[in-house]
């Protein structure tokens, strides 16, 4: 499963390990901390930190409060590896 605000991103993993790679993209993909925010853009946000809640591995950004908010629900103790 792939979390990422960056369409670049997503190409690139789904270019490198094709049908495996797994995104929530049936909603529009927004920083939903910013103004003017859609409601599908929340809804995705919120599929998106429940995903990472159930990750067995984390790759996490840090400084990334996504990154945080996804390893704080996470109650499988994950393998956590900060890029």
């Amino acid at each position: 499963f792939l979390s990422t605000d960056s369409d670049k991103v997503e190409r690139y993993f789904k270019k490198r390990f094709g049908a495996a790679v797994i995104v929530v993209d049936s909603f529009p993909r927004m920083h939903v901390g910013k103004k003017g925010v859609s409601e599908v853009a929340v809804i995705r946000s919120f599929m998106d930190i429940y995903l990472l809640g159930q990750c067995n591995f984390l790759y996490l950004t840090p400084g990334s409060g996504f990154s945080t908010a996804g390893l704080a629900i996470n109650t499988k103790k994950p393998k956590v590896v900060y890029i």
